[in-house]
């Protein structure tokens, strides 16, 4: 989204001000999310998460696909992915204690958080290869089909 962003406002503000709007949430409702994640059946609230977030992909992809989408747009579905962070990340990370035998946990937390960043950084190197070659919605149809992969893992 960022790329999006600066292309559509040449605007260093924006991009930092949408940026911005995916963290907020997770600093006002991140300790709601995690009283969530200690009191609600985890799967599903994983599963809600990761529809919500197909979905906000979805949306982008649409109006970006449509020549539709302005930078309000992209405020307000950041806002909505970084509400939904504050929820699924809690809950993904308390998690995986439930799943794994306590002497191998200190090795499945380092893989999971070596495989999470290692995504954040992967992802936007091939999104900055791919854009060019297929566009910035084909881009964001791809990111809203791959939480199909997490729902059937679900």
């Amino acid at each position: 989204m960022s790329w999006l962003v600066y292309r559509l406002t040449h605007s260093a503000f924006m991009l930092g001000l949408v940026e911005g709007a995916v963290l907020l949430p997770v600093m006002l409702f991140g300790l709601v999310g995690g009283w969530i994640a200690d009191r609600r059946d985890k799967r599903k609230v994983l599963i809600i998460c990761q529809l919500i977030s197909m979905m906000q992909a979805l949306m982008l992809a649409l109006l970006t696909f449509n020549n539709q989408i302005q930078v309000w747009h992209c405020v307000a579905l950041a806002l909505l992915l970084g509400t939904v962070n504050a929820f699924e990340i809690p809950t993904r990370q308390s998690f995986l204690p439930e799943l794994i035998d306590r002497k191998d946990l200190v090795n499945a937390i380092s893989l999971n958080s070596s495989i999470f960043n290692g995504a954040r950084i992967i992802g936007p190197a091939i999104a900055g290869m791919a854009i060019p070659l297929v566009g910035e919605a084909a881009c964001f149809f791809l990111n809203a089909a791959s939480y199909l992969w997490t729902l059937l893992a679900y």
